[in-house]
């Protein structure tokens, strides 16, 4: 806020900044810009700095347990202690979570408190998030959230917890790798590795007999290029864990690098034209494309050559005459590249009519 919009001739104004913390805590810096009349200063840029103090602090706000094996118990504490100058007493405690439980007691090394927060054994296998609320009486704090996550898994744990295959055709690739061990005392076997993404084999590997696996995958050269989903699923003899899924996305790359896969121009103004780039590249010695065409007749499109049989823009425009409504198409790139000698490109978007007068 400004004291004054005009300042004489060697006067002074003020300007008042008001600054709303949030939840934001601890150093903090913002940016003030102020535009004037004067020629040699017509934009200034004013330095904002500051401290937010914690009234209450809870330390740490966000308890990650991570991997969990169903069935067993873990717990963690978060100490509540009030901030300089202040005075806290915690009120109550609770979990928005059926599997996360808590109890309160006073801090026994100092000022504050002390919430332990346990995880149920009884947790669901799968990815847990909660929130256990502390409320005080402290009136700059409260209601403070401090957040819960945990991934529940089986005895059988397997590493990474998603596979990506990525593949460059025609040329050797490494392939990708699961580790399987269990997490508990005892032993098991994988009794039978299935697949069920096209052209992707496996081949099991014993690292330490009854309780270290690998399994290694690879694409054979029929695999198409594109993206592919699916699942890599384990049979083994725990009766707990009788079937282990992985998901798997195998991702297969020709000679072209092009970005963005999929074209999306969102909400556009009917009337107005927007134009989108999509950048192809080779990594090969040379490119040609010999075609670029829509299926949508409104949109047209523009090649410019970047660098010389290397790298090209394909620039995509909406014309005034577009109708309303939502729409989905396809660009079809036509090149002579021997692996993709035609690339084809969704594109959607939804036209808004113009208002009616």
């Amino acid at each position: 806020m400004l004291s004054e919009k005009v300042i004489p001739p060697k006067g002074e104004g003020e300007i008042k900044v008001t600054y709303n913390s949030g939840k934001r805590k601890g150093s903090q810096s913002k940016s003030v810009s102020v535009e004037t009349n004067d020629p040699n200063n017509k934009k200034l840029s004013l330095k904002v700095k500051g401290i937010v103090k914690e009234a209450v602090a809870c330390k740490p706000d966000r308890l990650n347990f991570g991997k969990i094996v169903q069935g067993d118990t873990q717990m963690r504490e978060v100490t509540v202690t009030p901030g300089e100058g202040e005075k806290v007493k915690v009120n109550k405690v609770e979990s928005l979570s059926e599997y996360v439980t808590t109890k309160l007691s006073k801090n026994p090394e100092g000022e504050g408190y002390v919430v332990q927060v346990t995880l149920s054994p009884k947790a669901p296998r799968g990815r847990l998030d909660g929130q256990v609320k502390v409320y005080t009486d402290n009136e700059n704090a409260r209601e403070i959230t401090v957040y819960v996550n945990a991934t529940i898994t089986g005895e059988i744990v397997f590493v990474p917890d998603r596979v990506t295959l990525i593949v460059q055709k025609e040329q050797e690739n490494q392939g990708a790798t699961v580790t399987v061990h269990k997490e508990r005392e005892g032993t098991f076997a994988i009794t039978k590795v299935e697949c069920d993404v096209l052209h992707v084999s496996t081949e099991l590997q014993t690292l330490e007999e009854g309780r270290r696996y690998t399994v290694l995958l690879n694409a054979s050269d029929q695999v198409d290029i594109g993206r592919d989903s699916g699942t890599l699923t384990l049979h083994t003899d725990a009766p707990d864990d009788p079937e282990v899924k992985v998901p798997l996305t195998l991702i297969v790359r020709g000679n072209l690098n092009i970005i963005p896969e999929q074209l999306s121009f969102g909400l556009v103004n009917q009337g107005d034209q927007r134009t989108k780039t999509i950048t192809v590249s080779t990594s090969k010695e040379k490119l040609k494309i010999k075609k670029v065409k829509c299926d949508l007749g409104f949109l047209t499109t523009n090649v410019e050559e970047r660098e010389a049989g290397k790298s090209f823009q394909i620039k995509v425009t909406t014309e005034a005459n577009a109708p309303d409504g939502q729409f989905d198409g396809t660009l079809t790139i036509e090149t002579d590249d021997s692996l993709q000698p035609k690339v084809e490109i969704p594109v959607n978007g939804r036209v808004r009519a113009k208002p009616s007068t």
